[in-house]
């Protein structure tokens, strides 16, 4: 594509969107502002959707460190400790 294609294919989006925005009345810029706004919506509450799940992972790990591995190492040292007194 040459420049001057670029060039007039970038005039006519410009000169189309400038056209539909003043021929539509304007409850229906409103309504395709609201329809616009609500797809945005739509896709922060699934980001946030997965931050909350990675969040819950991140306390379920940290359960299992704190509950089971910590416990399991303290025993180990324990016994290590147990072992090298008898």
């Amino acid at each position: 594509m040459t420049i001057n294609e670029r060039l007039d294919r970038m005039k006519k989006i410009t000169e189309n969107v400038y056209f539909s925005w003043f021929t539509k009345t304007e409850d229906q810029i409103q309504e395709e502002i609201a329809t616009h706004l609500a797809t945005i919506r739509k896709h922060i509450g699934e980001q946030d959707a997965v931050i909350a799940e990675l969040v819950n992972e991140c306390k379920r790990g940290m359960n299992y460190i704190e509950n089971v591995a910590v416990g399991e190492g303290l025993n180990y040292t324990v016994e290590m400790m147990q072992a090298a007194i008898a």
